[in-house]
């Protein structure tokens, strides 16, 4: 009987009537939660805006906005090394930071796990390197580890100055193309990208993506701008349990082509890594090391922790070596070129040292690259000022709790470092807004003796640092020293505010328009 009152009151009241109780009830909630957060908030002693300990709203509003590495450097000059952005998040940028949240942890310690809100959920729901668990991640990191080794890196080598050398040619052909400008105006934002994504293909599938061939972008490609940027807002939705599903359905109500895109970018490495394995062991590549040398790869175990690489986990991260190792490395040589095309001094320095240094592009390796000093501080000054992953993914504290920079946390407790905020702050670098790479050579001027370097770490620490760095650092340099031997380069003047640019968890880039002279060889 008092069910059937119950209905009967509701079908006797107006939608309207409903919907206010549904508001009043969640504001009586939101406010219960205030009230909560005021009496026994185990983060009360952390500074920062008042408005973020209660609702994560401003968290996802700069996010949404692509506005959060630049606010949560604003909120890092306001309150100090140390800030509260959410009602379970604190972000620091002291490099101590580094270690305590990344570092390897003693005996006995815990691992700071990754914050999965922070990730795209996978199609399949097979997590790759980058987001498993900590047992999964140490047998996929063990196996796919062959495929980066030094020794594999220097195999390769040839492989991956084939397509730096076709970038160089397509751009001198370009400028052959315009008699009498005796110039190329180019857009190096997509070639820069044509090359890194032919490498990466390369590497991973057995065959690149003709990128450079065709100038432009394959549709696999393609796929993955249009993706990132949606993923970015959906996985906001992580945020906010209560509406969770109603914000995916609206992605995928609003956006139906990046859900099936997604899947197709999914498809299409299953189809390219098949071809790659039934090619064999033959060449230096990623897969032919990861079956030769790491054990049985592509098989059915990993599931339960065994020695192998299950086949949906080698399809899982070779979708992500495409993403995370053609992505990134454009993103910095771009971010170079502007800003080095941006200060004549220190452009001329490194044409000097680059042009000094070698007399032939023959000359031109990945060990002599790594021999030109002044090159190396100009990479890492970028890393700094223009990083290719500007925001912080977070990790999430351990069971018992754990210190950051001296500050006890409790379990679940979301912590970053954002490395835009990092390298930009004074706290941590004097002249922080200057592009000067001679502060990070031995004998710097006396200003950027304090330093702190150890705030910048692009490829980050510990466990679960990047395993691609070798490859990155050594593609960085030797497109960056091909590119300035090869040609006179200046920046066009429609390029000249390049570097403002909004951030969805990578930069989103304008084109970089650059005239490129080549030199009488």
């Amino acid at each position: 009987m008092q069910l059937e009152s119950a209905v009967g009151l509701l079908a006797g009241t107006s939608w309207t009537t409903l919907l206010c109780y549904g508001v009043n009830t969640l504001a009586v909630l939101w406010l219960l939660s205030v009230l909560w957060q005021l009496c026994s908030d185990p983060l009360a002693g952390i500074p920062g805006p008042v408005y973020c300990r209660f609702s994560r709203l401003p968290y996802i509003y700069w996010v949404c906005s692509g506005q959060l590495p630049f606010r949560v450097k604003q909120l890092h000059d306001q309150y100090g090394e140390v800030f509260r952005i959410a009602p379970d998040e604190v972000q620091f940028i002291h490099p101590d930071a580094w270690k305590d949240i990344f570092g390897f942890k003693s005996q006995g310690g815990n691992e700071f796990p990754k914050d999965l809100r922070f990730y795209p959920m996978p199609p399949d729901g097979v997590r790759d390197i980058l987001t498993a668990d900590h047992a999964s991640h140490g047998r996929q990191r063990r196996m796919l580890s062959h495929a980066f080794s030094e020794k594999t890196l220097r195999e390769q080598e040839a492989i991956i100055t084939s397509y730096i050398d076709y970038m160089v040619q397509k751009l001198r052909g370009m400028a052959a193309e315009q008699a009498g400008d005796g110039h190329a105006l180019a857009d190096m934002v997509k070639w820069y990208n044509y090359c890194a994504f032919d490498i990466i293909g390369d590497l991973t599938f057995g065959k690149p993506f003709f990128c450079l061939a065709e100038s432009k972008y394959h549709p696999w490609v393609s796929t993955i701008f249009s993706s990132t940027k949606a993923g970015i807002f959906a996985n906001n939705a992580d945020y906010l349990p209560a509406v969770k599903w109603l914000v995916i359905a609206a992605v995928v109500a609003l956006k139906p082509a990046l859900v099936r895109d997604r899947w197709d970018r999914l498809k299409y490495s299953v189809a390219r890594v098949t071809e790659r394995l039934e090619a064999g062991t033959g060449r230096p590549d990623f897969m032919s090391r990861i079956m030769g040398e790491g054990g049985k790869a592509g098989g059915g175990g990993g599931g339960g922790g065994g020695p192998d690489l299950s086949r949906k986990e080698l399809d899982a991260n070779a979708d992500l070596f495409v993403f995370a190792g053609s992505e990134t490395t454009s993103t910095l040589l771009s971010g170079c070129t502007f800003l080095v095309l941006s200060h004549p001094e220190v452009h001329r320095r490194l044409v000097a040292e680059i042009r000094g240094r070698f007399g032939r592009p023959e000359d031109i390796s990945f060990t002599t690259a790594q021999q030109l000093p002044y090159l190396t501080a100009v990479i890492q000054e970028t890393f700094r000022l223009y990083p290719p992953i500007p925001v912080g993914p977070p990790r999430k504290v351990p069971e018992g709790g754990g210190r950051v920079c001296g500050h006890f946390l409790p379990k679940g407790t979301a912590v970053a470092v954002t490395q835009y905020a990092a390298g930009h702050s004074a706290a941590n670098f004097a002249n922080p807004e200057s592009f000067v790479p001679e502060r990070w050579l031995p004998d710097a001027d006396p200003r950027f003796q304090g330093d702190r370097r150890r705030a910048v770490q692009p490829f980050s620490i510990g466990p679960r640092n990047c395993i691609g760095q070798n490859l990155a650092w050594a593609e960085i340099r030797t497109a960056l020293i091909k590119m300035l031997w090869n040609f006179d380069a200046e920046l066009a003047p429609e390029s000249a505010g390049w570097i403002k640019q909004p951030v969805f968890g990578l930069w989103e880039k304008p084109p970089l328009m650059v005239n490129l002279t080549p030199r009488e060889i």
